[in-house]
Formats: C-alpha cells, structure tokens, sequence
C-alpha cells in the first residue's frame, strides 16, 4: 500500500466495490498523522476535510489541540475519495472545513478579561483594516502559538478581486468593483493564553503596539505557508526593521 497507494487512489475514484473495500485503509494525512480512514473515523464524529494544502497547514496544531479531526484533501485523489467516505463507512460525517468552525472550537474569553484588552482590539482592529483582516479574542491551545489567521475561501476571492482591480486598466476596474462582495473577511485570532500576546497587550507605548500587532498578523500568515502577496511582503519587512529600532533603543542585558 505504501508503494502502490497513488495507483490504487486513482482506480478507486472509478470502481465503487474497490473504494468500499480499500478507502478505509488507505492512508491520509490529518491531524492524527498519517493514519487510515478507519483510525480517523473510530477517534472522531465528524471527519473535516481541507480542500488544500495551505488550508490543512493554516490549522493543523490548532484543531489538534482542539481534539478535532481533519484531513488534509489537497493532494492528488484525496478531496474526492473523502467526501465518499460516508459510502464506504456508513455513518460517517464529512464537512467541509471553514474558519467559523475552527473558531466556535476555540474557547472564549471572559467578558471582564476581554473588557480589559478592549484598547489592545481596537487598535488591532484599526490596524488590520487596511490588510483586509479582522481581530478576534479567543483562547487555545498550544498557547506557545499567540495568533492564528483564518480564511475563507470567500474572503481569499474577495481578495484576488481587489488585486485584479488594482491592476486592470478603468473599464476593468469598474466592472470588477461592481462584483465586490460584502462577505466576511480573513481573521486573526489571538490567543489569550499567550504570554507574548498579554505583555504586548500591556506596552504603554502604543506605536510600538501596533508594530507588535502587525508582527504578530505577518507570523501567523507565514504559519500557513500560503504566497504572500506584496502588501504583506512590505509589512513583514517594515515591521521587522522597526523592531529592530525599537530593541536597540533598550541597554544588553549584564553579564552574569
């Protein structure tokens, strides 16, 4: 099976007795490591699927922690092979995985210790505006991991559109802002449990806090391992000169 498993994918996708018999034992990459189809159904309900790569990587640490189960559907044949699941495994539920789902599994925040970071989001909020991306409070786990940036595949047209019509001649530009959609945009969930995000949240200098956000927003998307565009190219290079500033204005710690 190791050697032979792309071929058999492949025969699967157009021979329903050989799906049925093979599909729970082929295996896939998700958030319980590479396992079969029948390890991964036995430990979860519901199996969610993430249509590529980018989108398995985005979450992977979190929806583990979060004793979730997904599975990586961007290589060749998986996609297609795991929303027949249910056939070969009745009663089994697939999803496809979206960003409100990962966050309904994520813990919310006392409304008191959320009131007490209320300056902190709005100057993260206001900050973000700009990249097209909201702010969220939750708490999760690892809490090694101080934010988390979350798309939908909606808001990822959203903003393909807006980049064809910067760059389209006016006719183009025009018509593709006559299509502009009001949906919901990317997130960048921060964790409440992460000892860097409280310190930041507590910096009495707030220019160096909105540097601090903008780190924060660059290192959660380069988490994702998706191509960065050039606004975000620009930001990650300006905010790491910028703290780069900011730490040499502090005297080196003595010798002990």
């Amino acid at each position: 099976m190791g050697v032979h498993r792309l071929s058999v994918k492949a025969l699967a996708r157009h021979d329903d007795e050989l799906m049925r018999i093979m599909l729970p034992w082929l295996p896939f990459e998700t958030t319980d490591g590479t396992v079969s189809m029948t390890e991964v159904t036995k430990r979860h309900r519901v199996v969610y699927l993430a249509s590529t790569v980018e989108e398995f990587r985005q979450v992977a640490p979190i929806a583990a922690a979060q004793g979730l189960g997904v599975v990586n559907g961007g290589y060749t044949y998986d996609t297609e092979l795991v929303q027949r699941l249910p056939v070969a495994l009745p009663g089994t539920v697939v999803e496809n995985l979206a960003a409100d789902i990962v966050v309904a599994h994520l813990d919310m925040v006392d409304p008191t210790q959320e009131l007490g970071l209320a300056d902190f989001l709005s100057a993260a909020r206001t900050r973000l505006d700009g990249l097209d991306c909201d702010v969220v409070l939750r708490s999760f786990h690892p809490v090694t991991v101080p934010a988390l940036y979350l798309d939908s595949r909606d808001a990822q047209h959203e903003r393909n559109r807006a980049e064809a019509a910067a760059d389209a001649d006016p006719l183009w530009t025009e018509i593709l802002a006559s299509v502009r959609s009001r949906g919901p945009r990317a997130q960048l969930v921060v964790n409440y449990l992460n000892p860097v995000l409280r310190h930041i949240s507590s910096l009495p200098n707030r220019e160096m806090v909105g540097t601090a956000i903008e780190a924060l927003y660059g290192q959660a998307l380069l988490m994702t391992h998706r191509p960065l565009r050039p606004v975000d190219t620009a930001l990650l290079n300006r905010t790491f000169g910028e703290l780069l500033t900011w730490a040499s204005h502090y005297p080196a710690r003595p010798e002990e």
